[in-house]
């Protein structure tokens, strides 16, 4: 079993890290609010600002709050922080938005799961189909679906914590 601590999950980080500065988002049909940004509230709309309602913000910091009471969160960020310095110090040159847009989507993906996971059998099918699981992990998925709900959870769990980490939140 893949653990968050094993060496193999540095590259991951890095690499989903690097991936956010790619990713693009649109929400289209969502009523404007109120939005919070790093700077503050704000009512209007901008390109250039990443928005979080006040509910995800409330939402990220419950966990990032949790995250910091967990004896193994606390581990896996001394962890980091200690094995990925050089990077950690690259990747905090990002736009602050940025990172708030990685933590509200790795949220948001960490909340969906249940919903994705229900039919356990066809997540594993669908993921496949999308190319996420390698070849030389399909077999054990196959078998035992619920571990590629756990694994899907931990990868999620721990792209949330480095951006927190990266963000300055941890």
């Amino acid at each position: 079993m893949v653990t968050l601590l094993h060496r193999p999950v540095r590259a991951l980080f890095l690499l989903t890290l690097l991936s956010f500065m790619f990713a693009a988002t649109a929400e289209f049909g969502i009523p404007k609010s109120n939005t919070v940004t790093a700077e503050g509230v704000i009512n209007e709309e901008s390109e250039s600002l990443t928005t979080l309602t006040e509910e995800d913000a409330h939402k990220i910091a419950a966990l990032v709050e949790a995250a910091k009471e967990d004896p193994e969160s606390l581990l896996l960020i001394e962890a980091l922080k200690k094995e990925n310095s050089d990077a950690l110090d690259e990747l905090r040159k990002l736009p602050h938005e940025e990172v708030l847009d990685g933590l509200r989507i790795s949220l948001d993906e960490l909340m969906m799961l249940d919903y994705f996971f229900s039919d356990k059998e066809r997540a594993v099918e669908e993921m496949h189909k999308e190319g996420l699981i390698p070849e030389e992990h399909m077999e054990k998925y196959k078998e035992n679906p619920a571990l590629l709900e756990e694994d899907t959870r931990q990868g999620l769990y721990f792209q949330f914590i480095s951006l927190a980490v990266v963000g300055g939140y941890l």
